[in-house]
């Protein structure tokens, strides 16, 4: 019986130090799969952010195209704002100009159209009248008000006697319409 005792305690020996090895190897393996895990983790990320970060450069540059784009129309705008302002001058407004003309307009008239040049000041209209009354009075009115001046009637639109179309031009004087 001593030798069944024997074995016996050999046996668990054996089998402590086996279970001892599995655990130690068990432990290795795991910290192996740990670091290894861990080391393609942290390459995938910075391959993932690389990629993202090539993504977001095109992005940054199509932003920056656009704030260019955008200054320019904006710039394009203040010029022709600035522009407008120093042909009409600073004591003049249009929205004064264009009720003063249009109650100036007999009945006989139809306008066709009324346009303004910036540059040099200039009013120009052009409509239809019923006889050479209408835009003789037209030119009458124009000529009696002291905010315009050279005001041009081209002598064709005299000839005709009925259903006349003709164009008349004047100019605004500086300091008019404040």
């Amino acid at each position: 019986m001593r030798i069944n005792l024997i074995d016996k305690i050999r046996r668990e020996e054996w089998e402590f130090y086996v279970r001892r090895r599995i655990t130690i190897f068990i432990a290795i393996a795991s910290l192996v799969l740990i670091t290894g895990f861990s080391m393609v983790f942290l390459f995938w990320g910075k391959s993932v952010n690389s990629i993202l970060d090539e993504q977001k450069m095109p992005d940054i540059e199509r932003d920056i195209n656009q704030e260019k784009q955008i200054s320019e129309k904006i710039s394009a705008l203040n010029n022709e704002i600035v522009f407008l302002n120093n042909s009409f001058g600073s004591n003049m407004a249009i929205a004064n100009v264009i009720p003063v003309i249009t109650k100036m307009i007999p009945a006989e008239i139809n306008l066709l159209s009324v346009k303004f040049i910036h540059e040099n000041r200039t009013v120009s209209i052009r409509g239809i009248s019923e006889g050479r009354s209408g835009f003789l009075k037209l030119k009458q009115s124009l000529e009696q008000n002291n905010n315009f001046y050279d005001i041009y009637l081209p002598m064709s639109s005299v000839t005709q006697q009925t259903d006349i179309e003709f164009t008349i031009s004047f100019k605004i004087k500086d300091g008019g319409f404040k």
